[in-house]
């Protein structure tokens, strides 16, 4: 898994670094940027899995380096880790689109390694469902379209009816076409 960690603490970085580097079955490859306009560069540059991100940069802070990062590798699954044990901050970080939140200095290599590759699982599942998603509002719009023709006959053909046009009714024959009339509405809108 190519991971790419922006933060700026050389020490963090080794950790995380050595934690990886122990952790059970996955093999990383970790790249680090010390800065998030160096990060961004290099999401540009490479393929990554995951991006390991500091809220707080030398040239970004808080959420606005979570939405800055989203906005530039929206494919690409990002983990927040920072040292603010913060819920509130953490829940909107994962309302933005991050997939998890990490304390530093709170995990161990287990729950690192876990949270990489849920993190990693659960954006493959949301870039699917939205593919999914994609596909059903493509076959609604295009049944929807090819409904409309013969629906706009059958109501135009009922009109007709009702209306005389075609020759006389009865009153009953007359109530069945406008029943036709307004179920073709209806199915059309």
């Amino acid at each position: 898994m190519r991971v790419l960690l922006i933060e700026d603490n050389e020490t963090t970085a080794e950790v995380i670094r050595q934690k990886l580097a122990s952790a059970r079955g996955e093999i990383y490859s970790l790249e680090h940027a010390d800065d998030l306009s160096t990060g961004l560069s290099r999401v540009g540059e490479g393929e990554f899995d995951l991006i390991l991100l500091d809220l707080l940069l030398p040239d970004s802070r808080g959420l606005d380096t979570v939405k800055k990062t989203l906005a530039q590798a929206s494919q690409i699954p990002v983990v927040v880790l920072t040292g603010s044990d913060d819920d509130e901050i953490a829940v909107k970080a994962i309302q933005l689109g991050a997939q998890d939140y990490l304390v530093k200095g709170r995990f161990d290599t287990d729950l690192l390694a876990r949270s990489l590759h849920y993190a990693v699982e659960r954006k493959r599942m949301l870039i699917e469902l939205a593919e999914a998603n994609k596909q059903i509002a493509d076959f609604t719009a295009m049944i929807a379209h090819d409904l409309r023709s013969p629906l706009a006959n059958i109501t135009a053909a009922a009109s007709i009816l009702r209306d005389g046009l075609a020759g006389p009714l009865t009153e009953e024959q007359r109530k069945w076409a406008m029943r036709i009339q307004e179920g073709s509405r209806r199915l059309t809108a």
